[in-house]
């Protein structure tokens, strides 16, 4: 999510120089997200549920019309293969080499690095910044599953409740 903190910066740039800019959004499952944040900085779970959405929200606005995937971290863990042909063909891309799918999958990819692992369905909770963080990561987790098309007006209207429903948890609760 950080990276998705730096368009504002680069877009501008891209379209200064002409570059025709596409994007693979990796989602995570939030759960997964917060016992991360509380095994490095004890956050406690709805800070780590408002800082993830705080940093995905806003910003994955920033993508309406352009050429995007969604890839859900899980799933590229359990099918790397599949989720990268997905992505080339998402974003008409030339097909992989099979030799550098078969190197992606056995030397780039560790799974001990992963340490936890979330059904899709899992609950986040019943305070309203885990409501909204379950109905955010299900939008995305559907478009990652191909569900639910980034294409289609009525994500990005559905989107746009989310990011009122962020605005409306207000200020009161603060960043670490």
């Amino acid at each position: 999510p950080r990276t998705m903190r730096v368009l504002p910066f680069w877009q501008p740039v891209f379209a200064a120089v002409g570059a025709a800019d596409a994007y693979v959004v990796a989602v995570r499952h939030p759960r997964s997200v917060a016992a991360s944040l509380f095994v490095r900085q004890q956050m406690p779970e709805d800070m780590a549920y408002l800082l993830w959405l705080r940093y995905t929200v806003p910003f994955f606005s920033a993508l309406l019309a352009k050429p995007i995937v969604v890839v859900d971290y899980d799933r590229t863990m359990r099918e790397p293969r599949a989720q990268l042909q997905r992505v080339a063909e998402r974003l008409r891309l030339p097909a992989s080499d099979p030799g550098e799918l078969q190197r992606f999958e056995n030397e780039f990819l560790d799974a001990g690095l992963r340490h936890t692992a979330y059904d899709p369905d899992d609950a986040l909770g019943e305070s309203p910044v885990a409501q909204l963080t379950g109905q955010a990561y299900r939008q995305l987790f559907d478009a990652a599953t191909d569900r639910r098309s980034p294409y289609n007006a009525g994500f990005w209207r559905d989107w746009e409740g989310l990011a009122n429903g962020l605005e409306s948890l207000g200020s009161d609760k603060k960043m670490t």
